[in-house]
């Protein structure tokens, strides 16, 4: 990122295997990917000795090697900022586990000149597991958005063809609540049996065959494509070819597809412990929020989106544009510049 003035270098921990990226990313900075040997990446641990000028922004918390380098970066009165999205409060654990947890934080919050969070979520979450408000800064994720500018479908509810919802995301009923929106569509079609409408899924995952024994089951196999695994070349197209976007998580940290959905001119419907929709989605203005896990609201949410007028949708879609590029990466990029400068 020599442009920004930021000389960047990133180290990623490997992806989960059902992310099947094949395509060569192209980035302007230089990165790496996490070579562990005994359970750590070594590499970074050794740019955390050497680095005394350098600003680190640790994404996380819970991967060892991660936890190694901010204990070895506190110790070595270097300055580092944690990143993280919505830590899940719903998540239950054993009473040594959850002790120990309450201990790493209160050491890794008091130790880091700033926390990132992803937004309102991220922030009232934090809150609650103690960390100071006045470290918090507001750091959402920032997609490249450049393959959305000027391509967006402006006509897309003008004409009077099958209402095309689209999902995204790994295929995982325990918080991404795809089994929430086969429920909505089948509630919407028992309503009105003529509807004509259908679910585009893009996504892998564990679940895949029990979401799709599902839809066979409640009647709407014949209205649902499963699409598997999308490339990034491939996403453009695919959020184009729909007129709403749906993410009915049981709880989703932040969630990227959220940011570009909107950006691509489509509406997003989305449960209120969705990250990004909370932040960036105005009910009833930019899109719509339903109950985290109810079939029935997210139903009765999509009724409504339904019988809007073209005009009326066309509108929203234009604020949900704004709300979509609202943070590109200059913005993230002032941000972390500040940071740097002034911690």
């Amino acid at each position: 990122m020599s442009s920004s003035g930021i000389d960047l270098q990133v180290h990623f921990v490997k992806a989960r295997s059902e992310h099947d990226w094949n395509e060569r990313m192209e980035w302007d900075f230089r990165s790496r990917f996490f070579a562990t040997r005994l359970g750590l990446d070594f590499e970074i641990l050794s740019c955390a000795i050497k680095g005394r000028d350098s600003f680190f922004v640790v994404g996380g918390w819970a991967n060892p090697t991660l936890a190694v380098l901010m204990i070895f970066l506190h110790l070595l009165g270097h300055r580092f900022a944690i990143w993280t999205d919505a830590p899940n409060p719903y998540r239950r654990r054993g009473t040594i586990k959850r002790i120990v947890r309450q201990q790493w934080l209160k050491f890794i919050f008091g130790a880091a000149t700033h926390v990132m969070g992803t937004g309102r979520l991220a922030l009232r979450n934090l809150l609650e597991l103690g960390c100071p408000e006045q470290k918090f800064v507001n750091f959402p994720c920032g997609p490249d958005l450049r393959p959305y500018e000027g391509a967006v479908r402006r006509d897309r509810f003008a004409a009077n063809d099958t209402i095309v919802l689209l999902s995204a995301g790994r295929l995982v009923n325990s918080h991404k609540g795809f089994d929430l929106a086969l429920h909505a569509l089948s509630e919407l079609r028992r309503r009105d049996p003529r509807l004509q409408i259908r679910l585009r899924i893009a996504g892998d995952g564990p679940d895949r065959v029990v979401l799709e024994k599902l839809a066979f089951d409640i009647g709407v196999r014949g209205l649902v494509d499963f699409l598997g695994w999308l490339q990034p070349s491939e996403l453009p197209a695919f959020y184009l070819s729909g007129h709403f976007f749906v993410h009915p998580a049981h709880f989703e940290p932040y969630g990227i597809v959220i940011v570009e959905a909107m950006a691509a001119g489509l509406i997003v419907i989305a449960s209120d412990q969705t990250g990004a929709a909370v932040d960036r989605v105005e009910h009833g203005a930019s899109g719509f929020l339903h109950r985290a896990g109810s079939a029935e609201d997210l139903a009765n949410v999509l009724s409504c989106a339904l019988s809007l007028s073209s005009d009326r949708l066309e509108q929203m879609q234009a604020l949900s544009i704004a709300a979509g590029m609202a943070w590109p990466s200059s913005r993230a990029v002032r941000v972390i510049k500040e940071l740097a400068n002034n911690s």
